[in-house]
């Protein structure tokens, strides 16, 4: 509801007392001015691809991907690993943009650069990004760096690739005889040994769609159905209920907000999947849709 001083309409965010910026203001119990919405996140960095093999070019040999990083502020669930927490619901201010991104999976580790696979919200002054996981190393290679961390290939026991703490596990190290396994969202990965290969860290489940969603979990050789199966296995990023992390691998940004907040946003880019859940609409970029790419939201 735009505010004016005489005829001159009064920006979103800049209506103060004193030195005070307003966010909602009232005549008596009345709401007549807000200035901010707060709309609930998950972002899901998509999952790390598995070693490539050479020079052995088998799977026994390379270390499995590290699950998406993993963000939220839905309810009480919490982040990715060890310091995973509940973060706060994004204050939307009026006529902001905020842009929204969501990266592609990372297929080569060889020639895609890091960070293709992040999911990020920025704008104002809102910045987050959940990273994408680490690549599963090599023959005799650590696993990388990520959301979570990836698994070491066969043969390197010396490496242990990190997850990101407020978003991830590490991966685990390799031994002689059999590869790593990556890291996931909600543990780290496993080493086996004995030429099994590892399992890799298990998912976390967000509920933030009113159905449960797997999240973050981490390529190796899994017991777990929160697992992918098979050496060498990718991470995952967002996964539908009940599948058994085979794919897809894609991240995700989900927002849910009051159903009157979404009917003031303009929103514009790649398309979002949108569903209600009582009073509430939920947005889903990325997985939900099969896309990937920059949405831009202003709400006015």
């Amino acid at each position: 509801m735009p505010l004016y001083k005489g005829s001159t309409e009064i920006a979103g965010g800049k209506l103060y007392k004193a030195t005070t910026n307003i966010q909602v203001g009232y005549k008596q119990t009345a709401e007549f001015f807000v200035n901010s919405f707060a709309v609930d996140y998950v972002l899901v960095g998509a999952g790390g691809c598995a070693g490539p093999g050479s020079p052995q070019s088998a799977g026994a040999y390379v270390g499995g991907g590290g699950g998406g990083g993993y963000l939220t502020s839905w309810s009480n669930e919490t982040g990715g690993g060890p310091s995973g927490a509940n973060g706060s619901a994004l204050e939307l201010q009026i006529g902001v943009t905020y842009t929204i991104s969501v990266g592609n999976i990372r297929t080569n580790i060889g020639t895609d650069p890091y960070g293709q696979g992040n999911v990020s919200i920025t704008g104002g002054a809102i910045s987050l990004t959940a990273n994408e996981g680490g690549f599963g190393g090599n023959y005799n290679a650590s696993g990388g760096n990520g959301g979570s961390g990836g698994g070491g290939g066969r043969g390197n026991a010396s490496g242990q690739s990190a997850g990101t703490g407020n978003q991830g596990y590490d991966g685990a190290v390799s031994t002689t005889s059999a590869p790593g396994a990556g890291g996931g969202a909600g543990s780290a990965g496993v080493p086996l040994g004995g030429g099994s290969g590892g399992q890799g860290g298990d998912a976390k489940i967000t509920t933030i769609t009113g159905s449960n969603i797997y999240v973050g979990a981490g390529g190796g050789r899994g017991a777990s159905s929160f697992n992918p199966t098979g050496y060498g296995g990718p991470g995952s990023g967002v996964s539908d209920p009940g599948s058994s992390f085979t794919g897809p691998y894609l991240g995700a940004a989900i927002l849910r907000c009051p159903t009157t907040t979404y009917n003031r946003m303009t929103i514009s880019g790649v398309a979002a999947s949108v569903s209600t859940s009582g009073s509430d609409t939920i947005l889903q970029f990325g997985h939900a849709t099969g896309n990937h790419g920059t949405t831009t939201i202003q709400i006015a």
